[in-house]
Parts: C-alpha cells; sequence; structure tokens
C-alpha cells in the first residue's frame, strides 16, 4: 500500500509541474525531440530517486536538479562520444547504432577492417562469437530475431551478447579516451 501511496504522491507532483519541467528541458536542450527525451529520462530518474525527494519540501527545485544533472551527464557523455567519432568520421558509418540496412560501403569497412584505431582496438580484443553477434545487428541491420535465427542462440542470450559487447566497446574507448597523451618531443 505505501508504494502505491508514494507512485500517486509522485504523480500528483509531477502532474502539477509538468509544464515548468517541460519548459526547462526545452530550454536547456533547444530542440523539441531531444527536450522530450530528457523530460522522459530525468522523470524516469525522479522516480528511481524519489525516496531521497523529503516530502514536504520543494519538488520544483528537486525535479529541475535532477533535469539538470541528467541534462549534464547525458552531454558529457555525448562529447566523449563525438571526440572520437570527429576524430575518424569514417566510424560514423561503420558503428552507426540505427536500423538501415547496411551499404556495400558500410560492410566493406567492416570487412577490410577499416575502423579508426580506437575502434579497431576496442573490436580486436572481443571474442568472435560476440563480435560476429554485433556486427549482424549494428553493421547488418539484422533484429534480435534474425541474429537469434543466423547463430543459432536464443533471442535472450542474443540480448545479452549486444549489451555486454557495446559495453566493452564503450568502457575500451573510454579508457583510451582518458589515457595520457604521449608527448612528442620536438
Amino acid at each position: 500500500m505505501v508504494v502505491v501511496e508514494r507512485r500517486d504522491e509522485f504523480e500528483k507532483l509531477l502532474d502539477a509541474n509538468e509544464k515548468m519541467l517541460r519548459a526547462r528541458a526545452m530550454k536547456f536542450c533547444k530542440h523539441e525531440e531531444d527536450a522530450k527525451d530528457l523530460f522522459q529520462a530525468a522523470t524516469l530518474k525522479m522516480w528511481k530517486y524519489f525516496d531521497s525527494f523529503t516530502q514536504g519540501t520543494n519538488f520544483s527545485a528537486w525535479a529541475h536538479n535532477v533535469m539538470k544533472n541528467t541534462f549534464i551527464n547525458t552531454w558529457r557523455r555525448e562529447t566523449k562520444r563525438h571526440k572520437i567519432l570527429n576524430e575518424h568520421p569514417e566510424d560514423v558509418l561503420a558503428l552507426n547504432f540505427s536500423e538501415t540496412q547496411p551499404s556495400p560501403e558500410r560492410v566493406a569497412v567492416v570487412n577490410d577492417k577499416r575502423f579508426s584505431p580506437p575502434v579497431q582496438e576496442a573490436l580486436d580484443g572481443i571474442d568472435e562469437v560476440r563480435r560476429e553477434t554485433l556486427l549482424l545487428r549494428e553493421v547488418g541491420g539484422l533484429s534480435y530475431a534474425e541474429i537469434a535465427e543466423e547463430t543459432d542462440s536464443p533471442i535472450g542470450t542474443v540480448m545479452s551478447r549486444l549489451y555486454r559487447v557495446r559495453r566493452m566497446i564503450k568502457e575500451r574507448i573510454e579508457c583510451r579516451l582518458d589515457a595520457p597523451k604521449e608527448k612528442v618531443a620536438v
């Protein structure tokens, strides 16, 4: 019963502040779709951490801080991601995480191993099964069900492999970004 009461309290406070929160999201993002994404992500975090909200205090200020921190964290993450992709624009084609069908050029990039050094190093250390699953999804554009059929694996296993391999690549690239740069003697 307590959970239902907390959910009702959260929904009541959110409903009362939704218009203001959506306006703040738009102010942060400047684009409607990004603002919708920010509002949704911030709302999920607000619900997740609603137990840390002290009843009787200013929900609007607390919610604003959650949204602001969500925006800042997302911006930092995207800035790091774009730094790698801007240094090596060919990786935008090779690791496009969209649902589009692969072009012959994208397939050639994968087959010829013409990834940028950070991405290639991250991919090189991955076992063949996970690498194949990732390439079938991200480059081949196959659905989870199609990959499961192709690899003769359960769909849950495919989803698990993709989650793990994406996390591995992300961590390896971030480690490379955070590593100190070698100084070149002039």
